[in-house]
């Protein structure tokens, strides 16, 4: 994938090594990102992988959510998943990565300073388990979304309409992206401070999503008896997810002057009207 903007300019190549355990499976071993950055300041947001067959979203890994992609020459994750594979028309597994232009808490709708997300997916097949991983890359792909205000994005979604009601800064601009995942639906509404430079994100997705990380500890919590949390510290962004209602939530936290603890992380995830 290559992104040549007025503000950014790089390149990132994602390789998948995967495994056919028989003529219908797919295992999902571990990816590799290696990014190229000559302009800008492009930052790693999420890695998905997709079973499209069963219109399901297998799994999800922030462990980097925030990160300048500058900061790595290459990047791997372990995964060990398994999705189905089926016949061509049914749709294949897909693994996807999302990166961002800039930092969340450098766009400002005001200013006309707008955050694009990128995109970029691989989509795989197997035609029998004696394939090799490198026959099984079938079709790169690559989409765009972009904020919105957030009156116009809430006013176009179907998924949760849900905001924070407790958020631990004064918020000065509000904005949202909408994009998609194979055949899921995601909505990112981001608050930011301009002074500090604050921010926080909610994202929402009508999918249930299993959290994993192979960098960091994700540390359970409840925010009821039913409602179990997943909270992760990648030393720049924090991070909660939890299913509610048949949605998948997460909310990004990141501050230049504290960080923010599971129980106040929890807190905000409670406010939610």
């Amino acid at each position: 994938m290559t992104i040549q903007t007025s503000t950014v300019y790089y390149k990132n190549t994602m390789e998948d090594y995967v495994k056919a355990t028989d003529a219908y499976h797919l295992n999902f071993i571990m990816t590799t990102w290696k990014p190229d950055v000559t302009r800008g300041d492009p930052i790693y947001k999420t890695y998905w992988v997709t079973d499209n067959f069963n219109n399901e979203l297998l799994f999800t890994d922030n462990s980097h959510y925030g990160y300048h992609l500058t900061d790595y020459t290459t990047l791997t994750t372990g995964i060990n998943k398994t999705a189905g594979y089926y016949p061509q028309d049914y749709g294949r597994p897909v693994s996807a990565l999302e990166t961002q232009n800039m930092p969340p808490n450098t766009c400002s709708i005001s200013t006309g300073v707008i955050c694009r997300t990128y995109t970029q997916a691989n989509q795989l097949s197997v035609k029998n388990s004696s394939l090799a991983a490198k026959d099984s890359l079938a079709n790169n792909l690559m989409s765009t979304s972009e904020s919105l205000s957030t009156k116009f994005a809430l006013e176009n979604t179907n998924l949760s309409k849900k905001q924070p009601t407790k958020l631990p800064f004064t918020v000065d601009e509000t904005y949202a992206q909408s994009s998609t995942i194979g055949n899921h639906n995601i909505l990112e509404i981001t608050y930011v401070n301009n002074e500090t430079k604050d921010y926080l994100t909610l994202r929402t997705v009508d999918a249930q999503i299993t959290p994993i990380s192979s960098n960091f500890t994700i540390k359970q919590g409840k925010l009821d008896n039913s409602i179990v949390s997943n909270y992760l510290d990648n030393g720049l962004t924090q991070i909660l997810d939890w299913k509610q209602d048949g949605y998948s939530f997460t909310i990004f936290a990141s501050s230049h002057n504290k960080t923010f603890s599971q129980t106040e992380l929890e807190d905000i995830a409670k406010s939610l009207q």
